[in-house]
């Protein structure tokens, strides 16, 4: 005879062991969906593997429910990922001092160009100086600052160095637009050779004419007037 059961919502008999095997069946259920789950069922190890895991030269401060072999491909990545980024800062860094390196010896190269200081160019551009730097403020080229002071040696070195005759700052001068403005017969005449071209405006060239006319430099003002006449025509 079954012993009645006193406790509250108890039910005895075979309707209680109905109940019973519904709960076990009901748990073998829960237990079959949580080891299908594959992340669950990682979590789901034996007292054998927590032995083994203890006993494992990896165990000292290990504190999760994985395994070092499952948290292998996860880490890899993560450190994949990381030294990716790691090397990307570096480029960038090391980019920036490149580009920050290149653009000082080229301020340095517009000032020796100007100065008209052969050797000093020669060594800048040795040291990899962009012979057609454009300062950033007013777009003046080396060529552009040595063709207004007349220094025609370093025009020779920075043309031969691969300068672009024709390039022209942000007040649309070429370097022989500006030997003409300052009064540089020579470097001008020097810059035709090369077939250089003023490569200005209808407004910029009668700006120049007025204001070489003011100078009184008339064999000046014939040489622009020649250069334009062959401009319009080509």
């Amino acid at each position: 005879a079954m012993r009645s059961c006193k406790k509250p919502n108890c039910v005895s008999g075979e309707e209680g062991e109905a109940q019973i095997n519904q709960r076990a069946q009901s748990r073998r259920s829960i237990g079959k969906r949580f080891l299908s789950n594959p992340w669950l069922s990682r979590r789901a190890t034996t007292s054998d593997e927590q032995s083994s895991r203890n006993n494992s030269p990896y165990s000292s401060g290990w504190r999760g429910s994985y395994s070092p072999s499952q948290l292998q491909p996860c880490s890899l990545r993560f450190l994949t990922m990381l030294g990716l980024q790691f090397q990307t800062t570096w480029l960038l860094i090391l980019l920036a001092m490149i580009v920050g390196c290149s653009s000082e010896l080229g301020r340095k190269l517009v000032t020796a160009s100007g100065d008209g200081d052969v050797m000093q160019v020669e060594a800048l551009l040795q040291q990899g100086a962009n012979v057609n730097l454009r300062l950033p403020d007013t777009g003046t080229t080396p060529l552009i600052a040595a063709a207004r002071r007349g220094h025609i040696s370093v025009m020779q070195v920075l043309l031969d160095r691969g300068a672009e005759i024709n390039a022209v700052d942000d007040g649309v001068g070429t370097a022989l637009y500006w030997a003409v403005f300052e009064g540089q017969v020579e470097a001008a005449k020097f810059l035709l050779e090369k077939r250089a071209r003023l490569n200005c405006q209808r407004a910029s060239a009668e700006y120049l004419l007025r204001h070489i006319r003011t100078k009184g430099s008339s064999e000046v003002e014939a040489l622009v007037r020649q250069q334009l006449a062959l401009e319009e025509q080509s």
